[in-house]
């Protein structure tokens, strides 16, 4: 439990010294949350929720939320850091912790890391999205540390092309979502009265997939995944039958 609080306490000091304040001054909270019944902990500017029985025993959970500021770089940049202690505890549901998501825009894609041994990484026990208030949702499936990243898209030709139909007819006003593979949302929109949606974002290599919102009382899966490389723009159609 000492060498637990020490790596909190030095991520603080690491802040500080860099001579955060304002939006990168930390915020901390602490809280005994029950394995029974679960928990909410609240500081000035989040919320954590532990679902009931998510926890193992009961534990004193400690949450502090960060700007950037002494923390290893991201790629896409750093916005936010969270950090859940005691470090290393698996859940076994998804903790959320919900917080202001400052200057990011609702066509941004939220990304979430974990730093593993010195670098964020990707990892599958978490994800970030944007809620329709503008703050941003992080779920975890492991106390740690993480880094929230907003990448803004890139205004051009699209990368996504999605073509959604209803009996061979375009479907319009269709909710379209794009995800990651690890179930990352990265982005939503509808389709037009051609049936069409379109996404412009910067992605990387990799795999994807998206879903369609099925109109009631009709026949078809809603979804579709492929594999994207850079520069390469996409197609996809999903299809949807009144015959089922």
């Amino acid at each position: 439990m000492l060498r637990r609080h020490n790596l909190l306490l030095s991520f603080i000091s690491l802040s500080l010294a860099a001579g955060g304040c304002g939006a990168d001054e930390p915020t901390m909270g602490s809280q005994l949350i029950t394995a029974a019944e679960g928990g909410t902990l609240v500081t000035d500017d989040a919320e954590l929720s532990v679902p009931a029985a998510a926890l193992g025993e009961d534990t004193t959970v400690t949450l502090l939320v960060d700007g950037a500021s002494g923390y290893p770089a991201l790629e896409d940049g750093l916005d936010r850091v969270v950090v859940l202690e005691p470090a290393g505890v698996v859940l076994a549901q998804p903790a959320s912790i919900v917080f202001a998501g400052g200057d990011v825009s609702a066509a941004a894609t939220v990304r979430a890391h974990q730093l593993v041994d010195g670098e964020w990484a990707a990892v599958e026990t978490a994800t970030a999205s944007r809620e329709e208030d503008g703050r941003v949702r992080l779920r975890v499936g492991r106390f740690g540390v993480y880094g929230v990243t907003a990448v803004e898209p890139v205004q051009g030709e699209p990368t996504v092309r999605v073509t959604a139909t209803l009996d061979d007819a375009p479907l319009a006003e269709a909710r379209v979502t794009l995800w990651t593979a690890l179930e990352q949302q990265l982005g939503e929109t509808t389709t037009g009265a051609d049936g069409q949606a379109v996404f412009e974002l910067e992605l990387e290599a990799g795999e994807y997939f998206i879903t369609v919102e099925r109109p009631a009382d009709t026949c078809g899966e809603g979804f579709s995944s492929f594999t994207y490389a850079p520069g390469t723009p996409v197609s996809v159609s999903v299809g949807f039958s009144r015959a089922c």
